[in-house]
Order: structure tokens, then sequence, then C-alpha cells
């Protein structure tokens, strides 16, 4: 779940350019109201589905953070550039000379220092320092391409920033996948051990195109497939759609005693209750769009036992009933179903 923090970034320039927001929200199912409690969160579908609509609105993919637009496209010819057979180092190369052969963007590039590999990032010569949210959309992009190329997630060692710490701060454990953040730094950038830029690239052309037509969504949904306890019992979750187990049940199918699989996702900074909900609202929020099905069918697919909860659930997370979802936001940014999930026929329990 994405803290509207970052959606207030994600808009806030195509807002200074006189673009109709609240309907860029709207088609992403995001309830504009929902921007003025600093608290509240949205979907990663949600969140991927407005970062597109908004670069397709502003035609351009920096979301107006650069010094000058960056064409819709840049970021698809960058990644074809970079995805050969190979190190993974040398991917990251291709990838930062495109850019930087365009000045496009914050400046990053490929450092090593003893042990360690840095990719630090900065603005062009003879820019003004960039905002923050340019910074954390740029940098975690990058980490999270990093870890597609090769297949596993890239443990950071440190993250830093030249800003100051800002309120939400916290939200970077997610942002970065836990990685140690530092701010006020002199340099901003990541930093990971350097062994791993010869881990040969595991990517092709076929799976690009696919990370390519989801949009932004399977990166920022990168830790869905990663070994996290988390991502374990969502997918098992998901898998047992519409009975999702209790989770004494759940920690026995993970050969694990329930009081240390609770301290393991309490690490994570998550409970099993999120995971159901989250389960439960990417679910619903995929068969508002994908089938011709009733409220009633949608409910049971989606975990809930009478569409009256249902409908109260559905309005606490997105501000509006599954009717108004539905009537007003565009298609999913991927027409996969959560988690590469099919449910069983309604009246059926899933396998």
């Amino acid at each position: 779940m994405i803290l509207v923090c970052f959606v207030q970034g994600t808009i806030s320039r195509a807002k200074e350019n006189g673009l109709d927001c609240a309907a860029l929200l709207e088609r992403s199912g995001i309830d504009p109201e929902l921007l003025n409690r600093d608290d509240t969160r949205v979907s990663v579908r949600q969140y991927a589905a407005l970062q597109m609509l908004t670069i397709q609105a502003m035609r351009d993919e920096s979301l107006g953070y650069a010094s000058r637009p960056q064409k819709p496209g840049a970021w698809a010819a960058a990644c074809r550039s970079s995805v050969h057979p190979g190190p993974m180092g040398h991917a990251l190369g291709r990838l930062f000379k495109f850019y930087s052969l365009f000045d496009l963007g914050l400046r990053m590039h490929l450092v090593i220092e003893g042990e360690d590999a840095v990719i630090e990032a900065g603005p062009h010569t003879g820019e003004c320092e960039h905002e923050l949210f340019s910074y954390e959309y740029s940098m975690s992009t990058v980490h999270r391409f990093t870890s597609w190329l090769i297949n596993e997630t890239v443990p950071l060692k440190s993250v830093t920033f030249r800003h100051s710490r800002p309120k939400h701060a916290a939200e970077y454990r997610w942002l970065f996948q836990r990685s140690p953040i530092f701010f006020d730094h002199p340099c901003a950038g990541f930093r990971f051990d350097r062994r791993l830029l010869d881990k040969p690239v595991q990517q092709n052309e076929r799976t690009l195109e696919n990370l390519l037509h989801s949009g932004l969504l399977d990166l920022l949904d990168l830790e869905r497939n990663s070994a996290s306890w988390a991502a374990r019992l969502r997918r098992l979750a998901s898998h047992h759609l519409p009975e999702i187990p209790e989770f004494e049940m759940q920690a026995k199918q993970l050969g694990m005693h329930p009081q240390t699989l609770r301290r393991r996702l309490a690490a994570e900074g998550i409970t099993y209750k999120d995971i159901k909900d989250e389960v439960k609202r990417e679910a619903a929020e995929y068969y508002l769009h994908e089938r011709a099905l009733s409220i009633e069918e949608i409910a049971f697919r989606s975990g809930f036992s009478e569409a009256s909860a249902f409908i109260r659930a559905f309005k606490r997370w997105n501000g509006v009933t599954p009717h108004a979802y539905a009537e007003r936001t565009a298609a999913p940014v991927s027409r996969r179903p959560p988690w590469g999930y099919e449910p069983a026929e309604a009246g059926t329990a899933g396998v």
C-alpha cells in the first residue's frame, strides 16, 4: 500500500501545469478527497495506473521534475538498450549511457569503491537541485530494475540523500526494501556488493516486453515475488481465495510456529490482517473491470460472505462504492489477475 504523499508527488507538477488532476485520480480509482488525509494509502495497482496516466497526460516520463520533458518511450528505449546477454554491470552501463546522451532526468552513473558498487544520482551540469520526489522516483525505479535484471533482490548496504529527513521517511522501508537510509549526505545514491555486477542478466526481449506492458506495476510490485514472509503469505492467501485460511493454518503450511511467524511479519512491518485486506482489495478491483459479474459474485470471489460487508470494506479502502469505482476508473495497468491468481468458479472453494 502506497502512502498518499507519493500520490501527491506524482501529480504535483501536473497540477501546476493546469491538468485536471481530479480526473486522473478518479480514472486511477483514487478518490480525490483522500488526498486531504495524510495517513491515507492507495493500492500499488492504483498508484501504477496514476503514474502511467499522468505521464500520458503530461507527455513527460519525468512527471515534470526534469529541466525539460522526457518524452514517453524514453524509458522503454533505455531498457531495450540495456537488456542483452552478459553481466548486469554492462546492462546498467548501457542504461545510464542512454540517459546521459540526452541529458534526461537525474544524472545517474555507476562507480566502484573498494568492494562496493555505487550508483550515484544528481542534477546534470548547470541544473538546479532536483526535488526529493525526483530522487525517490528515479532511485527506487533503478534499484528495482537492477533486481529485475538478475531476477533477485539486490540487497543495498545503504541509500543516501542530499535532502533532509522527510516526514514520510518511514515509508522508505518499503520503497528501498528495508535498506539503511541516510539523509543530509553529500552524495545521493545507493550502494551494494560489487560482485553482483558480474551476475548474468536473466531477462530477454520477451520478458522485457512483459515488463514494459505492465507500465511500472511489475517494478513497484517486485516484492510480491520475493522470498519475504509477507510475500509468501500473500501468495498462499491469493491461491486460496475465496476462503483465505486462518493465520495458524498458514503458519503450519510454512512449517513455523505462529508466534515466530508473527514476529517475522512484525520485522517486515506488516500484519496478517494487512495481507488479507490487500489480497481481497486487489482481487475486487480486478474483477470489477475484468468480468461482467454481479456485486454478489465479486464479493464472493474476493473473500467476503456477504455483499454488504464487501461494499463497506471497499468504500473504506477506496472512498467510493464498488459501482462508482468501476464506472469512473480506467482499465487496470495489467490485465493479469492479482499475483497470477485465477479463482475457482463462484460457489466453489479455491484449490
